[in-house]
């Protein structure tokens, strides 16, 4: 178990690293077969594509009932819409949902809260 929750913080901290450099298809390429199918990487890429400066902590993580990973990570995020000339900084909640397909660690779900 304690191995199986450092790996999931491990694609936790992969994926936010991901976004803050630009690296939209690398973070694209963790979310699993499902969430990819769901939403197109255009409209991924348009979720957050507006940050400007990304920081992230308070990574924790649990095993849940079906052997998943829960993990939850505070972001705090700049952004700046494209028709906007100002920059408004928030702080928003994701909860990871990341678990085993095809032998991987993937992101099953994401959900956020402001």
């Amino acid at each position: 178990p304690e191995k199986l929750i450092e790996d999931a913080e491990y694609v936790a901290d992969y994926f936010f690293e991901s976004i803050s450099i630009r690296d939209y298809v690398g973070a694209y390429t963790l979310l699993g077969s499902d969430m990819q199918s769901s939403r197109s990487y255009s409209d991924f890429r348009e979720d957050y594509i507006h940050f400007i400066n990304l920081d992230y902590s308070d990574l924790s993580s649990t095993i849940t009932e079906d052997d998943d990973v829960k993990s939850t990570v505070t972001v705090t995020a700049e952004t700046k819409p494209p028709e906007k000339d100002e920059t408004k900084k928030e702080t928003i909640t994701y909860e990871l949902k990341i678990g085993h397909e095809n032998d991987q660690l993937k992101i099953l779900n994401i959900n956020k809260s402001k």
